[in-house]
């Protein structure tokens, strides 16, 4: 189908070219003929009757008159049937041809040789003239010549003598060699009039290509500088309308469902809405754009195909869904597919072009489809580019928002304590305004003074070893006013340098509630530890027999004074061993000491405590001769906290068993239980201060919450490792991990 319409384009051109070479010499044949004609008619005049030479003027005439109205519609009318102005010069030229030739029975039926000779001699002329004019047409020509001659040749025939005869001989020849001479110049004349319709083919084919290429080229600049996508694809429609002489068309992008399916919205589409129900979608969706899911029809077969279709008969094409009641006549239509990547993302879609589609319109549009891909890409690469800026603006209006809602004091420098950035909290803390601040050194922010210096100047000096670790120093506000702070540093890299990012505590409260409690806990050392030992000293005296025996009833009441002033002195001892750790003011003394004797030690302490619970102590000791460096009375104390802990939530009659192995360099003790387990709820808080399971009045197994609390940073105090493992109904395992030592001779 394609060729066929190429080639009909084809013969087309080259009949609209010899329609316009023979229709152009018309005018020149009409005044040849007209002045031959009246020549011969004034020669003939007299000699002649009149009649007969009027006659043969009339038919003359008549013929020329008809070629003159011809030539005139011709060039009033459009130019579509070629065909038929062919047959019409040629019907006009044959009745010319006709009316020279009957003259030699109308003028010279009686004429002498001499005046048959000039008549020939005149029709000679008449038959060469028309050969360069009518040459481009093999038809016209046999349809002047032909007539011309031969009723001259039987002329001659018929009057029988030499002369006649020879004279007819002479005008065969004649009319051969000039139908010779005629296809020898028609062929010249075809082969120039192909070479003008390649030249005029390839200049047309330049001219739409120069004018896509400036289309591309203007379309590309406005998708740049103008952000109204969809003026540019309206514009971009009704340049592709233009160039391709269609009545109307779309330009669309092809999108997916959740489910992969292919479906088409449309970027600009041709109004053809044809009631108003069409008239009200279009104004309501084309502005944003029209979505078909029913690919049954010949654009939705180009897309699932991603092959271009050109259907100039679509009523009677397969591949058609049909239209809607009151659609606009489908008369021709091309779709092509759009490629990016080899994604398909777009299409094209154009009807109704009056002479129909050829793959030379796919050709012709390739850089326009090109260009359509590349703004689809380009758009959607927009589109994903300003979702993110608007996430990360988003995030970022989020993070300051965290930022300037924080109760701690932010502040970044540069690699030089140069302040770049701070937020609120910072302000109110130091009571200056941000104005202030930025562009100043953070020494402003700080006393100076040897406490201070290495974490202030450890920018300049690149002294890093304060980053990521929290320190106190001393703060100056914007009134001069000295207050404690906690600051933490942190260290990132912006734009290839170093950027440091502090975080300021006004801890003033903290430091005068901590005032308060060493107080407090002074208080306790020196006012109520005295008097209590002394008490609970005079109630062990009292309760061991050594004065007289006291009632049954006050004898009761003594045992448990004496029991509750014995927790009382522990929790006083616990709450100063714990105050002492975390102040660092508990020295320890690491030396070498024998495993053995430690665990040996560890069970005999805790015997007589275990046996008041009914407990059963065992040891299970697979090292021998092995050392720790530690404190032998501190790691008494992590044993006794570890083993009474597990005495005292132990069923009775039961074992409490501890372990101590070797694994390479590493020294375990781990002290076994069979109670209820560690509750999964309490794990994470278990070494706690003041941490138990069971925090009621009205709990079971008595005790501070401090004892494990104390055994841990005993432990990492001397370097050594606390853990547990416990499963619910089975028991639970503390353990204590230290390092080898040597022995000491």
């Amino acid at each position: 189908m394609t060729q066929s319409s190429s080639q009909a384009n084809a013969n087309a051109l080259l009949l609209t070219n010899i329609n316009q070479l023979l229709y152009r010499g018309i005018p020149t044949a009409i005044i040849f003929n007209g002045i031959l004609s009246a020549a011969l008619a004034w020669l003939h005049w007299h000699t002649f009757y009149s009649e007969q030479v009027f006659s043969w003027l009339f038919f003359l005439g008549v013929s020329l008159a008809l070629r003159t109205l011809s030539h005139y519609l011709y060039h009033r009318t459009p130019q579509q049937n070629h065909f038929f102005w062919l047959h019409i010069f040629r019907a006009c030229t044959l009745f010319t041809a006709s009316c020279w030739g009957l003259a030699s029975y109308l003028l010279y039926e009686e004429a002498t040789l001499t005046d048959f000779s000039l008549y020939a001699f005149v029709i000679a002329g008449i038959c060469a003239a028309a050969m360069t004019s009518l040459a481009i047409d093999k038809i016209s020509t046999l349809c002047f010549i032909l007539p011309c001659l031969c009723p001259m040749v039987l002329y001659t025939f018929q009057r029988g003598s030499a002369e006649y005869i020879a004279m007819g001989v002479m005008l065969i020849l004649f009319g051969v060699f000039t139908l010779i001479s005629a296809a020898r110049i028609g062929a010249n004349l075809h082969e120039n009039i192909l070479l003008r319709v390649q030249q005029t083919a390839a200049q047309n084919q330049l001219r739409d290509q120069q004018k896509i290429s400036e289309l591309v080229a203007q379309i590309q600049a406005q998708f740049i500088s103008d952000e109204n996508r969809q003026a540019i694809f309206s514009d971009l429609l009704n340049h592709l309308l233009n160039v391709t002489q269609s009545e109307y068309g779309f330009v669309g992008e092809v999108l997916y469902t959740k489910e992969q399916q292919p479906y088409l919205k449309t970027h600009a589409i041709t109004n053809i809405a044809w009631n108003e129900s069409t008239h009200k979608f279009y104004a309501e969706q084309a502005p944003e754009g029209l979505e078909f899911t029913n690919l049954r029809s010949l654009f939705g077969w180009s897309i699932l195909a991603k092959q271009p279709i050109i259907s100039n008969n679509p009523t009677t094409d397969k591949r058609a869904g049909g239209l809607p009641e009151g659609h606009p006549p489908l008369n021709a239509f091309l779709g092509i597919p759009i490629m990016y990547q080899e994604n398909l993302v777009a299409m094209i879609g154009l009807a109704n072009k009056c002479d129909g589609y050829t793959e030379r319109d796919i050709v012709h549009l390739k850089p326009i489809n090109d260009c359509i891909g590349q703004l689809v890409f380009a758009a959607r690469a927009q589109a994903r580019e300003k979702a993110i800026e608007a996430a990360l603006a988003e995030e970022a209006a989020h993070t300051q928002a965290i930022i300037q809602s924080m109760e701690d004091g932010l502040i970044t420098t540069n690699e030089k304590g140069i302040i770049t950035r701070i937020n609120s909290a910072t302000e109110r803390i130091f009571g200056y305004s941000t104005e202030q601040l930025i562009g100043k050194n953070i020494e402003c922010l700080l006393q100076k003074d040897k406490q201070n210096y290495d974490s202030i100047h450890y920018l300049a000096s690149e002294k890093t070893s304060v980053i990521g670790i929290g320190t106190q120093l001393e703060g100056r506000r914007s009134d001069n006013s000295i207050f404690p702070l906690e600051v933490s540093i942190a260290e990132t890299i912006q734009n290839n340098e170093k950027v440091f990012i502090l975080i300021f505590r006004d801890i003033t409260e903290r430091s005068r509630l901590e005032k308060l409690k060493e107080e407090f806990v002074s208080t306790v050392s020196h006012e109520l530890r005295t008097p209590l030992t002394a008490i609970n000293g005079a109630l062990g005296v009292i309760c061991g027999g050594a004065l007289a025996q006291s009632p049954e009833l006050a004898q009761g009441m003594l045992a448990i004074a004496y029991k509750n002033s014995q927790r009382l002195s522990a929790l006083i001892n616990d709450l100063l061993d714990m105050e002492k750790l975390i102040a660092g003011k508990m020295n320890f003394l690491l030396i070498p000491e024998s495993v053995d004797e430690l665990a040996a030690q560890a069970i005999e302490d805790n015997a007589e405590f275990a046996k008041t619970f009914n407990i059963n102590l065992a040891l299970n000791n697979t090292t021998t001769h092995q050392y720790l460096s530690v404190e032998k009375l501190r790691f008494q104390q992590i044993m006794s906290n570890l083993i009474s802990n597990a005495v005292k939530f132990s069923p009775k009659d039961a074992n409490v068993i501890l372990h101590v192995e070797q694994h390479e360099s590493i020294i375990k003790f781990t002290v076994e239980d069979a109670g209820a387990g560690v509750p999964e709820e309490f794990r994470s808080r278990i070494f706690q201060k003041f941490s138990q399971a069971d925090s009621s009045d009205s709990r079971q197994k008595n005790g501070t919450g401090l004892g494990l609390a104390i055994t841990k940073e005993l432990t990492e105090r001397m370097h050594g490792h606390i853990g547990f493992d416990s499963t619910p109904g089975q028991g639970a395992r503390f353990y204590v991990e230290f390092p080898a030592a040597q022995a000491t001779h």
